[in-house]
């Protein structure tokens, strides 16, 4: 295969190149790389304003220029060349655009044998491939018997801390834990609170997706090494600090007492050091640091793919990094990506002939770490996190299926203003992927959130109309106030006491307590003054006592009346939606009468949903008389029959 793969970072050069001396900020320069790369592929003529359509004409020709390839001309020219004769197996395919179904049509052809796992038929096997994105418009929503069910919690939290205590019970029961999966819709979203609770119920787990390389130490300390070198501005201390103080860099005692004098002194810029007088003390330090950050800076003086490379190895090696990193192999593989993104980044700059502008230069390379991935590492023991596309073929597994909430599942399509005809698929897939589940030889667990981390609310995903919810029985939370949880210590004495508050409880239990030492304030006059009360609230929530006891605020009260407002409002919302998804307003045109019952079974159905039960309590039943009263006989007086006549005579 000759040329080079177009990813999104060289795409984003390219364009860059393309536009000459037009200023074009970071996030159009990404659209518009998605756009010309989607009109391509849909063999759609790019349409924007002259300047943008400017722009896209000096891509395609750049690109070419400098042979430069979308994924999917590779591959169409490793089929030609290498998969002719050879048997091939393709297991499933969820592409979208014409050109690419026409490329596996193609290479069903040309091998000897072909065998294509047809996802769009259950999963059989297939030795021809005839298909066209048209098959993506017959794809539905089965419907199961019995009907699956789901559980919706409160927050992610919640929802991953139910699964965790399924998990720990099926555990403790003796199920082998290879045997448990966790399916996630977002891993960005589902990965850090699955550490965070699994590890508290000690779970183990693994996750097949890789992490983000971003997050490695070494990746941290090579983006402040890169920003000395690289960056015009002004150089501050916290920039320096961040190499110096890294946990990675052997950092001399002297540095940390710098560290204390210029944070304790307000210096911001580390230039600003030589101005102060006290400084001499720490001149040892700051000759080192001056020495180090001189030989970095040198490196960017003459910018080649090489010089940079090579530098930033030497200097490595000169601090003692490089040993490290032959001795860990998790290093060792954070630093070959790393090496290998810088290599890309520079010989991208070379091959396109952007001018190696050293603070664009560091932009470009932070953006490219930022999208790379460690590789999941392989013979981890524990339940596996998957991604909803690795769940197609799992077997007698006890499988959760979390995330299912209207903005996680289908996966929300993020719009393109400069390719707003381009089609997709993304709720046909999820159907697909639903149909899938619910056809495996597993045992399995559906459940959404009603929040994310953010704390915005989430309704479950409209594919979960079809299935039942499951309430959740939860135990009843019966918080101890200090005072009570101090005495759950009495008649014990307490291993390894740091706080001076457990010293004083060990103490006590060997009767060898002494006088108080702690810290108390007079009020002036020679008494002191206790609350056990605001002490008492000052142990269990700081900022309670702070508004409380301080600020004298008063407590929100809690309104009834307003939540019994926002409720009747849902439930004749749902209620209408009901209405109009059994097509209520065409059935009444046709006759208000079976309108009118179609509207007061929806009805019903909503206050059953919310649990509202108005012959259960008279408050209830009034507050919804307007809308209940009468509906079916169609009294006039009745608000929803108003509105249904409303509708018919408008």
């Amino acid at each position: 295969v000759m040329g080079k793969v177009i990813t999104p970072e060289t795409g984003n050069l390219l364009v860059k190149k393309a536009a000459e001396r037009m200023a074009l900020n970071e996030g159009t320069i990404e659209l518009l790389t998605d756009a010309f790369r989607k009109s391509e592929l849909w063999n759609q003529k790019f349409i924007g304003s002259e300047e943008f359509e400017k722009i896209n004409i000096n891509y395609g020709k750049l690109r070419h220029e400098k042979h430069y390839y979308y994924d999917y001309e590779v591959l169409g020219q490793y089929i030609r060349y290498n998969l002719e004769g050879k048997t091939v197996l393709l297991n499933g395919f969820y592409k979208e655009s014409p050109l690419e179904y026409e490329i596996i049509s193609q290479l069903s052809k040309c091998a000897e044998k072909f065998y294509f796992i047809n996802n769009f038929e259950d999963f059989s096997t297939q030795s021809s491939f005839d298909l066209t994105p048209q098959i993506w418009h017959i794809v539905v929503q089965k419907e199961f018997s019995p009907k699956s069910n789901y559980t919706q919690h409160y927050s992610i939290e919640t929802e991953i801390d139910a699964i965790a205590r399924e998990i720990y019970t099926l555990r403790k029961s003796g199920q082998e834990l290879s045997k448990i999966k966790v399916a996630v819709s977002s891993m960005d979203a589902y990965l850090p609170v699955i550490k965070k609770i699994f590890h508290s119920y000690g779970i183990p787990y693994h996750s097949i997706a890789g992490s983000k390389l971003i997050a490695e130490p070494l990746t941290q300390f090579i983006i402040s090494l890169l920003t000395i070198m690289l960056s015009s501005e002004r150089l501050t201390w916290n920039i320096v600090s961040s190499l110096m103080l890294h946990p990675l860099f052997d950092t001399p005692r002297n540095i940390f007492a710098l560290d204390a004098f210029i944070r304790r002194n307000g210096i911001h810029y580390f230039s600003d050091i030589a101005e102060n007088d006290e400084v001499k003390i720490h001149s040892e330090a700051i000759h080192s640091i001056t020495e180090l950050l001189g030989t970095i800076k040198g490196i960017a003086i003459d910018i080649t793919s090489t010089s940079i490379l090579d530098g930033i190895d030497t200097v490595l090696n000169n601090i003692g990094i490089i040993s490290k990193i032959e001795r860990n192999e998790n290093m060792q593989e954070a630093y070959s990506l790393i090496h290998q993104c810088l290599q890309n980044t520079l010989e991208a700059y070379h091959n396109i002939g952007l001018e190696f502008k050293p603070d664009n230069l560091l932009k470009d390379i932070k953006r490219a770490l930022k999208n790379l991935e460690m590789p999941s590492r392989k013979g981890y023991k524990g339940v596996d996190i998957l991604g909803f596309m690795d769940t197609l073929e799992l077997d007698d597994v006890t499988l959760y299926i979390a995330g299912l909430s209207e903005n996680y599942f289908p996966v929300p399509q993020k719009n393109n203003p400069f390719a707003p005809s381009i089609p997709s698929y993304n709720w046909e897939k999820s159907v697909m992927l639903l149909n899938r589940w619910q056809e495996l030889n597993s045992r399995l667990y559906y459940s959404c959130a009603e929040r994310d981390m953010d704390g915005n609310v989430l309704n479950p995903s409209t594919l979960l109309e079809t299935f039942e919810r499951m309430e959740i029985t939860e135990q009843k939370r019966a918080p101890l106030t200090a005072r009570q949880y101090y005495l759950t210590y009495y008649d014990h004495k307490i291993e390894n006491p740091i706080l001076p508050i457990l010293k004083r409880h060990n103490e006590y239990q060997d009767d060898t307590i002494g006088f108080y030492k702690g810290l108390v304030k007079t009020d002036g006059r020679s008494t002191l003054t206790f609350s056990a009360r605001e002490m008492n609230t000052l142990i269990q929530c700081p900022m309670h006592y702070l508004f409380e006891e301080l600020l004298d605020l008063k407590p929100l009260t809690y309104d009834e009346d307003a939540i019994q407002r926002l409720q009747l409002g849902n439930v004749i919302h749902k209620a209408l939606e009901y209405f109009g998804k059994k097509n209520g307003f065409q059935v009444l045109k046709e006759s208000s009468v079976h309108a009118l019952e179609l509207l007061s079974e929806s009805l019903m159905r909503a206050l059953k949903k919310h649990h509202v039960y108005p012959e259960r309590d008279l408050f209830i039943k009034r507050v919804y008389a307007p809308y209940a009263n009468g509906l079916v006989s169609g009294k006039e007086d009745n608000v929803l029959v108003q509105l249904l006549a409303f509708d018919r005579n408008f």
